[in-house]
């Protein structure tokens, strides 16, 4: 199975499924990942019926329940139930959020700051969105609950951009920081990074705090990159989809598929290093970080979305069981 397309800079974008499965062998090799055991019923309930309420269809709103409950249970497996009921309904909305492609839903996606500041009136998801917000506080510092909200309006701006076909750029071999930065854009790190560390763990301005943003950047780069690995697969390879940050990362820096998806495992490596020599000296941070990096990883070998068990990777498999 391959999947082959040139770009305006000439550069190899050929690569199989072969060749794909052997860039995440390499990748898993090196890292360690957790499965959570049980599914939580009680909080996909919850988040099932909060986006019937805010007009979800009953099937879409099942597979988002789910994949909510999923990662909140994935990625913060220390915190109690109340808390990852508000952690999963996030994620809940992030992927009904991403998958907003009308022309009224863009729109209101670039209006949704304004109508918060000014109280106006929303359309659903966007109000059951604002109604979130004013439940952070309880569980985390101001300055980490603003997180949250600058990251999911980061989200809706830029995928009324992508949705709005301005997701087509041409000057990348000129402006080559562009692919980090409107990742960074589409991926909304910040949030998913900094829910691992709630007031249990930082509850107030002091070192615990000083020590996770400094250990921020690297966790939010695996957060982005992990996913551009494994999304390229359904993405690039099943269906032909290159727009992302893999192909415009290959235009940027005029590298082949290959070399581009394998430097992102070293730079994957480098990054999980790093974020273990930062926070080594805080085991409580260190404990709820590393959970984070791991059940982060668990998620997208275990979700049905991106099929990587159609690859039949021998030490993915060892290591999952």
């Amino acid at each position: 199975m391959g999947n082959v397309k040139s770009t305006p800079c000439g550069t190899d974008t050929s690569i199989s499924a072969h060749q794909f499965a052997q860039i995440i062998e390499r990748f898993v090799q090196g890292v360690n990942i957790d499965v959570q055991p049980n599914n939580d019923a009680l909080i996909e309930e919850y988040i099932f019926k909060q986006l019937l309420e805010e007009g979800v269809d009953e099937k879409n709103a099942m597979i988002h329940a789910v994949r909510g409950a999923l990662v909140s249970r994935q990625f913060y497996p220390f915190q109690p139930p109340e808390l990852r009921r508000l952690t999963g309904l996030y994620t809940a909305y992030f992927f009904v959020l991403d998958d907003t492609n009308s022309v009224q839903g863009r729109s209101d996606m670039l209006r949704f700051r304004q109508n918060l500041l000014e109280n106006r009136p929303m359309p659903k998801p966007f109000q059951g969105c604002a109604a979130l917000f004013k439940e952070l506080d309880e569980h985390y510092l101001e300055f980490i609950a603003n997180r949250a909200v600058i990251g999911l309006i980061n989200h809706m701006d830029s995928t009324a951009l992508e949705d709005g076909k301005m997701g087509k750029f041409s000057h990348l071999q000129k402006s080559s920081a562009f692919p980090h930065y409107f990742r960074w854009m589409t991926g909304n790190p910040e949030p998913f990074v900094y829910f691992a560390a709630s007031k249990d763990v930082c509850a107030g301005y002091d070192k615990a705090l000083n020590l996770f943003i400094q250990a921020a950047p690297d966790l939010c780069d695996f957060t982005n990159h992990t996913n551009d690995l494994f999304s390229f697969y359904k993405e690039a390879i099943l269906s032909s989809e290159h727009d992302g940050y893999v192909y415009h990362r290959v235009q940027a820096e005029k590298i082949s598929v290959v070399e581009c998806l394998n430097r992102l495992v070293d730079e994957l490596h480098a990054r999980i290093h790093r974020i273990k020599a930062t926070l080594v000296s805080d085991p409580e941070v260190s404990k709820i970080a590393m959970a984070y990096v791991r059940g982060y990883l668990g998620f997208h070998v275990t979700e049905p979305r991106y099929k990587i068990s159609e690859l039949n990777i021998p030490s993915l498999k060892a290591k999952i069981r």
